[in-house]
């Protein structure tokens, strides 16, 4: 399978004295302790997120539609003026003045399309592939539960939410997030009115004949939304896009051991966990793609995608030079002869991607998305 690799290319160092390499070991829990919390912090925000999405779906449609809804989201959010907060207190610590971050978001995306520096999409493209990539195959169980609770509102909220966006040249699928557990909520709905009978002021009870056992169209969309949600969450969280992790990771604890001194990263700025994984002061270089006052006039990271070898040859006269370079095996292969003639070599690669995983998935997404359609009209028209 055709696939996506880093090459770490590096000098060969002397090994540090033992001395120095036991106390390095001594702070690697903290490293680790550093890497991990953010992960944990935000797992405690969405079960929290999660608490009150049960809370909202039992006020609007009962505890059988609300232990649906709950069951299968599992990315919460805070309360708006609690998130707002905090978020103040903090940029205002960190910044050392008074600062509202929301308001410069306004200003640099709306006001000025700061944001369509780094690339725009369709108008459409939220409806067509940036939410319905998101919400995947809850998409039809979705729009079945908004036409079952007419709930005119919640719903008009999530079509607000994307027809904003949607004016905004740049896109991107996590500016949407926080309408996903809203869309969950409608399709629990659905799920539930499966064996429950929906009272016409929208409370689920349930039905009087119901068998203890779930009933046949229960357990085929409880099968299907388990067979195709599974595999994505594993293959997402597992195998997608985790060169840039294990590279990071890689080299924290190669740093602990001396072998690194400084980095460079020839590739997408922004691409890498970067110092969120090293936690040590190690110098580290990645590509600038700060947007330019000047329309048109290219940063450092699309001079070297244009001209990986003419880029890095520029580079090279003014660097100090690194002990290792990270960079995607594709630029890898342009750059040989330049990294061979300065005495690098290849010391670590991981795959990063599977290229032809994607191409598939971009041959059935439209008969995916005729499915789920078809699905939504079924589920409409049947329950």
């Amino acid at each position: 399978m055709v696939h996506v690799r880093f090459s770490m290319i590096s000098f060969c160092l002397t090994a540090p004295s033992n001395g120095t390499t036991l106390l390095l070991h001594k702070v690697m829990s903290f490293e680790v302790l550093m890497a991990k919390a953010p992960r944990l912090f935000q797992s405690f925000f969405a079960a929290f997120g999660d608490l009150y999405l049960y809370k909202l779906s039992v006020i609007l449609f009962g505890d059988c539609v609300a232990k649906w809804a709950v069951s299968f989201c599992r990315r919460g959010s805070l309360l708006l003026v609690l998130v707002l907060g905090l978020t103040f207190l903090l940029d205002c610590m960190m910044y050392g003045s008074w600062v509202f971050v929301p308001l410069n978001f306004l200003r640099f995306n709306f006001l000025s399309a700061g944001g369509d520096y780094y690339g725009t999409h369709k108008w459409y493209w939220y409806f067509t592939q940036g939410f319905t990539v998101i919400i995947f195959s809850f998409l039809p169980f979705s729009v079945a539960g908004i036409m079952q609770s007419k709930h005119w509102k919640l719903s008009g909220f999530i079509a607000w939410v994307l027809g904003l966006y949607s004016v905004l040249g740049h896109k991107e699928f996590r500016f949407v997030l926080p309408v996903l557990p809203i869309a969950l909520m409608f399709s629990g709905h659905s799920l539930a009115a499966l064996r429950t009978s929906v009272s016409a002021n929208g409370k689920g009870k349930e039905s009087s004949n119901i068998n203890s056992k779930c009933p046949a169209k229960m357990q085929l969309a409880i099968f299907f939304l388990l067979s195709t949600n599974l595999p994505m969450a594993l293959y997402m969280s597992l195998v997608h896009q985790r060169g840039t992790e294990d590279v990071t990771y890689y080299l924290s604890k190669e740093v602990l051991h001396g072998k690194v001194t400084k980095v460079l990263f020839l590739m997408p700025c922004h691409a890498t966990p970067y110092y969120s994984m090293v936690h040590r002061n190690l110098p580290m270089r990645f590509l600038d793609c700060s947007p330019s006052e000047e329309k048109g006039n290219p940063d450092e990271s699309d001079q070297f995608m244009m001209d990986p070898a003419g880029f890095t040859s520029e580079l090279a006269k003014n660097w100090s030079f690194p002990s290792h370079i990270v960079l995607f095996d594709s630029e890898e292969r342009q750059l040989r002869d330049f990294l061979i003639s300065h005495s690098f070599r290849e010391l670590h690669a991981t795959t990063h991607n599977f290229t032809a995983a994607v191409l598939h998935f971009c041959q059935i997404k439209k008969l995916l998305l005729k499915l789920l359609a078809m699905l939504a009209l079924k589920l409409i028209s049947g329950l």
